[in-house]
C-alpha cells in the first residue's frame, strides 16, 4: 500500500513539474513572439499611421504558419512630430505584399510609452 501512494506522489509531483514548465515556456514564447504587448498597446493605445522603413526575419514562426517580423516603421502620431520605433508582430504570408517598405500601416502607440507601437493589422 506504502508503495503505491509513493508512486501516485512521485506521478503527481512529475505532473505538476510538467505543467508548470509548459505554462513558463508559453509565457516566455508569448513575450518573445510581440503578440502579449501588441493585446496590450491595441486596448489602450493611441491610433496613429506608420511608414515601414524595414522588415527583418526575426526566425520565429508561431503555430507554424506565422512567421514573426520585425519592423522599423517612422510613426506618424496625431500630435507631433515623426519617430522611429521598431515592433515585432506574427502576420500572414498572404499579407507580405501589402507590407512592405514604404507601405502605410495603421499602428497603436502606448500612452505611457511611445517607443512601444503594435501593428493595427490584425487584433490580438
Amino acid at each position: 500500500m506504502a508503495i503505491e501512494s509513493n508512486r501516485i506522489v512521485r506521478a503527481s509531483g512529475v505532473f505538476l513539474l510538467a505543467a508548470a514548465c509548459l505554462g513558463g515556456g508559453c509565457a516566455i514564447i508569448n513575450r518573445m513572439d510581440g503578440v502579449a504587448e501588441s493585446r496590450a498597446v491595441q486596448k489602450t493605445g493611441i491610433p496613429a499611421d506608420a511608414r515601414i522603413l524595414q522588415m527583418s526575419e526575426t526566425r520565429m514562426v508561431l503555430n507554424q504558419r506565422y512567421p514573426v517580423v520585425r519592423f522599423l516603421l517612422e510613426v506618424h502620431p496625431p500630435n507631433g512630430a515623426p519617430y522611429q520605433a521598431t515592433t515585432k508582430c506574427p502576420i500572414s504570408l498572404l499579407d507580405v505584399p501589402r507590407l512592405q517598405p514604404g507601405k502605410m500601416v495603421p499602428v497603436s502607440i502606448d500612452r505611457r510609452d511611445p517607443s512601444k507601437v503594435a501593428l493595427g493589422l490584425y487584433k490580438f
